[in-house]
């Protein structure tokens, strides 16, 4: 109900009987109940979304960059160049892969003290620690020989080289282009623990179990109440019949 709306009730309501106007209040008070169960049951809905933090951490991990579309003014994800990824395809598919067993719902409904959070957190950095360095090979795009030969012309295009040192300078260029890529990924992870650990938090001794019952309670103080002044106007009416 908007305001103008509004205006023009209230305008009809003065003059109307008090039996009229006392029906028009049941009236609002039931729309009002409506209203604000429908907000309740969308709050809880919005609560317990875990895509969208989801969908943040997929964005997050492929780099991909928050701008404004500027002909329709929406907030859109742009993709970056493959080549400027710090992780394949592969590697943002398997990091999802164990993000999804701790962003969920019932960890979410859950019941959880500070000693299983700090567990919880402990056995995701294990987890995500051991897949980005043991699996290194499949979680970063190597450096390509194209890579390499550009940062080896950058540097070395106005010295003479042999072929020997050439080889040598090539591998340790290897490494210190992979390396870079490594420090990159630390401030994803760093990025990704403060992610999931706001999201178990939500669980701590049932916070967020608590706050979704607390809304469910004033929905149906609402509804109880829009009932009970029902009642009193129906009996008032019968109670005038019989007078």
């Amino acid at each position: 109900m908007n305001e103008e709306e509004y205006a023009r009730i209230l305008a009809e309501s003065q003059s109307m009987d008090s039996s009229s106007r006392s029906a028009l209040s049941v009236a609002q008070m039931q729309d009002l109940a409506v209203s604000l169960e429908e907000k309740e049951k969308g709050l809880v809905e919005l609560q317990l979304d875990v895509d969208s933090i989801l969908n943040q951490c997929f964005h997050l991990l492929r780099q991909d960059i928050f701008t404004i579309n500027s002909k329709t003014g929406n907030i859109e994800w742009k993709e970056i160049e493959r080549e400027k990824r710090v992780l394949t395809d592969e590697g943002v598919d398997s990091i999802m892969q164990i993000l999804r067993f701790y962003i969920n719902k019932n960890n979410l409904l859950s019941n959880l003290e500070d000693e299983k959070i700090n567990k919880l957190m402990y056995r995701f950095m294990t987890e995500l620690n051991d897949l980005l360095f043991l699996k290194y090979h499949i979680m970063f795009p190597l450096p390509t020989e194209e890579e390499i030969d550009k940062e080896f012309n950058r540097l070395f295009s106005k010295k003479q080289v042999n072929e020997e040192e050439r080889e040598i300078i090539r591998r340790n260029l290897f490494y210190e282009l992979f390396r870079e890529k490594l420090y990159e990924a630390g401030m994803l992870v760093a990025k990704l623990e403060v992610i999931v650990y706001t999201t178990l938090s939500r669980a701590w001794r049932g916070e967020e179990r608590g706050s979704i019952r607390r809304h469910s309670m004033v929905a149906e103080f609402m509804g109880n109440r829009n009932l009970d002044i029902n009642n009193v106007k129906k009996q008032s009416g019968l109670f005038k019949m019989f007078s």
